[in-house]
């Protein structure tokens, strides 16, 4: 994965070198527009990725709170019930 991530810096890096030695403005600014495009779509796929993480997370948080309501929910019905058989 680093690798990879130091591959696409070394390309930016290139990529930046050759508009600035080729001195041509109009090609400078398309490069340059390129490249902040890839990196606005880099963020998105980060931000995606780490909103999808998070949501399965709270999914699990509130999974396991369900569960423990639940059972909280027929434990209280059944006291409920002893009680009122107390009572009779």
């Amino acid at each position: 994965m680093l690798e990879s991530a130091v591959g696409a810096v070394g390309y930016v890096i290139r990529k930046l070198n050759q508009v600035r030695e080729s001195g041509d403005t109009s090609q400078a600014r398309f490069e340059m527009i390129e490249i902040i495009e890839a990196f606005i779509l880099a963020l998105v796929a980060v931000a995606t990725a780490w909103s999808g993480y998070q949501a399965a997370q709270w999914a699990g948080k509130r999974a396991q709170d369900y569960a423990k309501a639940n059972r909280l929910r027929v434990t209280a019905e059944g006291l409920a019930t002893l009680a009122g058989q107390e009572r009779i």
